[in-house]
């Protein structure tokens, strides 16, 4: 469905259940408080490019934040609910419809199931009936693409069994906090450890057994970063795993252009100033797996990314005045691309909710995952997952992006600090 024939059946659909607003109860009305950081993911991640440019180019979008969180909503509260409980339902009914056709292909190749008696068996393969013409998924043969759907799988069926995952973790002689990791696919898999879990969730089907086993397998293969595992630490391998396979990212920035968008003279200036005194060659494959990272943003299918950034780092001469001339002007060129959004929160608006500093959001749409919150910091770094956390940084990100330069003005904005640096 065309963005805006969604946004007009919206307005429309919520001037009708306003109409009927007091059937609304107070906890709908509360849940609905999630809605309008909904209506802004649909805008960022969800529109054609063509229509995405158009929304930034008519510069609505920190307008509608503000309707929709401004106090001027308040007097006409029924119908501020309503359009948004309509808009609820469009969205959510939009997702089902994209998910259902995004699983048709893979029907045939991954194992699915439904409860049978309390136990789980093999569904019946009806995937002739819901095969559509499906978007494009991330190639279904990477490693970390294989680890997230066996996770997944592993997930559904511990939670269908009852079994926490502390139990399952006890079960392979591990914690709570491995079983996590392995169902969000964020480490490999031991094919031992993932027969023992079968076996715990009571899965006794042959065939199935030996498909998710195969699975294991296939997950284990080597990443592309797996060679610069003497220099990547463990915690950020995870998310170059995420990074990979991300539909979409959102990043807050307040010190750095973020990495997939650095130029090479610029990320070595950046790995310089964190690895201070390491060796050169050590900079130097630093500064290789940094660039590499930046090929999702040119493969056939490309990672979408919506950057905002707080304007001292387009001011913060990072490796010269030469090397930021010519990072500001390849940002310049990155966000005429359909799938790169910039925007620059100026000096001049004062204060923002960025105080906490630079974090990513990144989502995973043909994947059975939730949105993951990256949070780096010197020696380590934080993942959440919980839907109350990226909630709480998605709505950050939101206010973010209607305190910043509309896209346009972002574009015209870095070409004038290019000129004065």
């Amino acid at each position: 469905m065309n963005g805006y024939l969604l946004a007009l059946l919206g307005v429309a659909g919520g001037l009708v259940a306003a109409a009927i607003g007091d059937m609304v109860s107070e906890e709908i009305r509360d849940r609905l408080d999630h809605l309008p950081h909904a209506i802004l993911r649909l805008a960022a991640c969800r529109l054609d490019a063509s229509e995405r440019a158009a929304i930034y180019d008519d510069e609505w979008l920190p307008e509608l934040i503000y309707i929709l969180q401004g106090d001027e909503a308040r007097p006409v509260s029924r119908v501020y609910h309503g359009v948004r409980f309509a808009l609820g339902i469009l969205i959510t009914a939009r997702r089902i419809a994209r998910d259902l056709q995004r699983a048709a292909p893979l029907m045939e190749k991954q194992p699915s199931f439904q409860a049978v008696g309390g136990a789980e068996q093999p569904e019946a393969d009806d995937s002739q009936e819901l095969a559509q013409p499906a978007p494009a998924l991330p190639a279904m043969s990477e490693p970390t693409v294989l680890r997230m759907m066996l996770g997944a799988q592993l997930r559904r069926l511990r939670e269908a069994a009852g079994i926490t995952a502390q139990q399952a973790g006890e079960e392979i002689r591990a914690s709570q906090w491995k079983i996590s990791r392995m169902e969000t696919g964020r480490v490999r898999f031991k094919v031992r450890d993932v027969a023992d879990l079968l076996t715990l969730y009571g899965v006794t089907d042959e065939q199935m057994r030996s498909r998710l086993l195969s699975l294991a397998r296939q997950a284990s293969r080597a990443d592309w970063w797996d060679k610069y595992s003497d220099i990547a630490p463990d915690w950020f391998e995870a998310y170059l795993g995420l990074e990979s396979v991300a539909a979409c990212i959102r990043t807050f920035d307040a010190q750095f252009v973020p990495g997939l968008l650095q130029t090479e003279e610029y990320a070595r200036a950046v790995v310089r100033l964190g690895y201070h005194g390491a060796p050169a060659d050590e900079i130097e494959r630093r500064v290789s797996m940094r660039l590499e990272r930046q090929k999702v943003l040119a493969r056939p299918q490309p990672t979408r990314i919506w950057v905002v950034m707080d304007e001292a780092v387009l001011r913060r001469r990072i490796g010269g005045a030469e090397v930021m001339r010519a990072q500001l002007r390849h940002l310049a060129r990155v966000a005429q691309m359909p799938n790169v959004t910039l925007q620059v929160v100026p000096f001049a608006s004062g204060g923002h909710a960025g105080v906490g500093g630079s974090f990513s959001v990144l989502r995973f749409e043909p994947l059975d995952l939730p949105d993951v919150v990256y949070i780096e910091q010197l020696n380590g770094a934080v993942y959440l997952d919980q839907r109350l956390d990226v909630e709480h940084y998605l709505g950050v990100l939101d206010q973010l992006s209607g305190e910043a330069l509309g896209r346009a003005d972002t574009f015209t904005f870095i070409e004038q600090v290019a000129l004065e640096t």
